[in-house]
């Protein structure tokens, strides 16, 4: 987004705009951005591109019921399209690898507000949720398009979340998320 300005900027200028202005463009245009590490990046698109690849896939056994299809497709764009965004408005620097938001894929880590309880969920595809149990207390395995998971989805540490489980509906704290990069 901030080279397309730039770019327009020199192409309205007659490409008589100085570096300096052009420098101070790209430094405003970054007070917007979200700052994320280089691996955090390559990690976001890489993720995105797969999921893109497998979404035909991912969504085929849905394909016999044309509500739930759409649905399903519906979903995979947007969230395609959420992380394309975020990456277009990004700027890569050098910084700790920290998870921006929660993804398919992540670990998220949540404390109840005003209980003791803490939890962990991982957000998984339809495939491979399948073959986890439901049952499991630690981490607590989630369809990427079950209430809890999209309640989830997109938020950042520090955000608040409800998450009902079991007919229990209670909020919660991210403290922390991770992503399954090496």
């Amino acid at each position: 987004m901030i080279t397309s300005v730039v770019q327009l900027i020199l192409q309205l200028s007659g490409h008589f705009l100085s570096l300096l202005t052009c420098v101070v463009i790209i430094l405003l245009g970054r007070g917007a951005a979200l700052i994320i590490s280089k691996k955090a990046f390559d990690y976001l698109l890489d993720h995105m591109l797969d999921i893109h690849k497998r979404k035909v896939n991912i969504i085929m056994p849905y394909s016999m019921d044309y509500d739930k299809y759409m649905s399903m497709l519906n979903f995979f764009n947007s969230y395609i399209r959420r992380i394309g965004d975020f990456l277009d408005e990004a700027v890569v620097e050098d910084v700790a690898c920290t998870a921006p938001f929660v993804t398919i894929g992540s670990f998220v880590y949540t404390e109840g507000l005003g209980l003791l309880d803490k939890a962990a969920y991982v957000i998984l595809l339809p495939q491979d949720y399948k073959d986890r149990s439901e049952n499991s207390q630690s981490p607590r395995f989630c369809n990427c398009v079950s209430p809890v998971a999209k309640e989830l989805l997109f938020k950042c540490g520090g955000d608040t979340a409800l998450i009902e489980e079991n007919g229990i509906a209670k909020r919660c704290r991210i403290n922390k998320i991770e992503y399954p990069i090496d």
